[in-house]
Formats: C-alpha cells, sequence, structure tokens
C-alpha cells in the first residue's frame, strides 16, 4: 500500500515568510551558541505553527550538513533573501520525486535530504494549510 498527499503550497507569500523568519531565528541562535529550539519555538509560535520546529530545525541543520558550509541567511528584518534561503524554498516546494538538489549537497546525503524534505513537506501542508483544504491520506490499493 502506498500514501499519497501532495506538495505544500510554498509558493504562497505566508508560508514562504514563515520559512525565512524561522531559517533566520535558527541562523541567529547557532550563532550566538543558543539553544536553537526554543527559540525557532517562539518565533514559529509567533505564526501559529510552533508544531514545525522540531521538523525546521532538523531540515536546517541537515541541508547544512549536505552543503558542508555555514547556511547563508539574511538578516532579521531583511527583505532580499540570500541564495541558500532561496534554495531551500526550492526544495520545499518540491516536486516530490527526485527534484533536483543544488550542486553543493554532498551526494552521499542527497538520499537523507530527500526524504527529510518529503517529511517537512507534509508537516508544512498540515500545519499551514486551512482545516478544509488540508490534504487526506489516502491509502491505495496494491497495483
Amino acid at each position: 500500500m502506498a500514501r499519497t498527499i501532495s506538495t505544500p503550497a510554498v509558493a504562497s507569500l505566508e508560508t514562504r515568510s514563515i520559512i525565512i523568519d524561522a531559517t533566520r531565528c535558527w541562523r541567529s541562535a547557532r550563532d550566538s551558541r543558543s539553544p536553537v529550539q526554543p527559540a525557532l519555538y517562539a518565533a514559529l509560535a509567533a505564526h501559529s505553527c510552533a508544531v514545525l520546529t522540531p521538523v525546521l530545525d532538523g531540515v536546517l541543520a541537515l541541508y547544512e550538513t549536505c552543503i558542508g558550509r555555514r547556511l547563508r541567511a539574511g538578516a532579521s528584518g531583511q527583505a532580499e533573501i540570500s541564495g541558500d534561503e532561496h534554495d531551500l524554498l526550492d526544495l520545499l516546494a518540491g516536486p516530490e520525486d527526485d527534484a533536483p538538489l543544488p550542486g553543493s549537497v554532498n551526494p552521499g546525503l542527497a538520499g537523507t535530504l530527500r526524504v527529510a524534505l518529503r517529511s517537512a513537506r507534509i508537516m508544512l501542508r498540515l500545519a499551514l494549510e486551512p482545516c478544509d483544504q488540508a490534504p487526506t491520506l489516502r491509502l491505495l490499493a496494491p497495483a
């Protein structure tokens, strides 16, 4: 049996803004050696989606490991987004299956990153879409 779920609407301005805010908060907490999850929780709670804290913390940490360097994030309140933030938004927007990863991603970690992105997409959809538009998991009969 396979489960299907569609990709989150990361293209929406509100969702993109939440992801960028979370990324910048995560970067700031890491740089200041502050506990990351409490800071990220507070930032996400302001958008009523604190449940995304462990998901985004994990994806951001893995993404940074995969690119082999510090993730570059813009300053809080800055309108322009960094190249890494742009890549991250593209990755979270999908498509689900074998989407091209940035060339800087460690090939040995590509599969792990794909799984983390798939999980993050599901959580973003469940946490950020209105209940009446949230997808339902559908079990498919074996072919």
